[in-house]
């Protein structure tokens, strides 16, 4: 996939490790409110185990019985919140540790993985699109007005055709998805970038809006 494929990669790396460090983060940052103004944090750490417990349970059964259960749930958020109550409990356990990881050794490194990763989610749409397409996707679109199908299906030839000929036979484009936007009217097309093989994977997305009525 060349360079895409390095920056899909990253994509999906910083998409793990920004939520993980910010659970970190906000979970050395309770513990020590915390452990500052309870005397005895006995009570509390038994009720953050039992919470992270309790939202690793629902949560892996729910997964797993629902059909759809990425509609209601995240797992990557579910993991991260069990987790993050999960070190809360261990610090007010282990108290003395909270006074290393608040050290400038700590946080600065943890903050500077998360101002990172946030950089790189804020630019990884113009930084895939330059790579991958010929034109400035905010070039105009043909489209069908009051015809949402239709329009998904234009969309997704029009960016077929801006793609790079070097990602042409490794890139299949397909609109995922539509649904209007309720704050600013306009209707939101998901055009997927897929693997272009027996069973493609979503590599990323891009999301157009435009005026449908």
């Amino acid at each position: 996939m060349g360079k895409a494929g390095n920056y899909i990669f990253l994509k999906r790396l910083t998409s793990i490790l920004f939520p993980f460090s910010c659970t970190i983060l906000v979970s050395i940052i309770s513990a020590l409110i915390l452990n500052s103004f309870i005397d005895d944090t006995e009570t509390v750490r038994y009720i953050v185990f039992g919470l992270s417990a309790f939202i690793m349970i629902v949560g892996t059964i729910f997964v797993y019985n629902a059909d759809e259960p990425n509609k209601y749930i995240k797992p990557k958020r579910l993991v991260n919140n069990a987790f993050g109550l999960a070190l809360i409990g261990f610090l007010l356990w282990r108290a003395s540790v909270i006074d290393y990881l608040t050290t400038t050794y700590v946080l600065a490194p943890l903050v500077l993985v998360i101002l990172i990763t946030l950089f790189y989610e804020k630019r990884f749409k113009k930084i895939i699109v330059n790579e991958v397409l010929k034109e400035n996707i905010d070039e105009d679109f043909d489209f069908l007005t009051n015809d949402n199908q239709a329009t998904a299906e234009m969309l997704a030839e029009q960016m077929t055709s801006r793609l790079k000929d070097k990602y042409k036979d490794k890139i299949l484009v397909k609109t995922l998805n539509y649904a209007k936007n309720s704050t600013n009217k306009l209707t939101e097309f998901a055009v997927g970038f897929l693997t272009n093989d027996k069973k493609p994977k979503i590599l990323f997305e891009i999301i157009i809006g435009l005026d449908m009525d």
